[in-house]
């Protein structure tokens, strides 16, 4: 599973989000989270990517993937 670590705006607290992705594109990463919800995740130049306990990048994330992502700011503006 790949985890990406996303700062969306200063305010707020920490939110995990696990979940199958389900689109990637260099703006955003779509997870269709447990309950079956599609959260949109956005991407910007300091989202840190991790596979297993090793660094990730953004070329590493596909469809289908298992993620968590730990998203940062409000809970309808990750």
């Amino acid at each position: 599973s790949l985890v990406c670590a996303t700062t969306v705006l200063a305010h707020g607290g920490n939110t995990d989000i696990m979940g199958t992705v389900t689109s990637v594109s260099a703006e955003q990463v779509i997870v269709k989270d447990r309950e079956g919800k599609s959260v949109t995740v956005r991407v910007t130049k300091d989202t840190k990517y991790r596979k297993g306990d090793a660094p990730g990048a953004a070329a590493d994330l596909k469809v289908g993937d298992r993620v968590v992502i730990e998203a940062v700011g409000k809970a309808d503006a990750y």
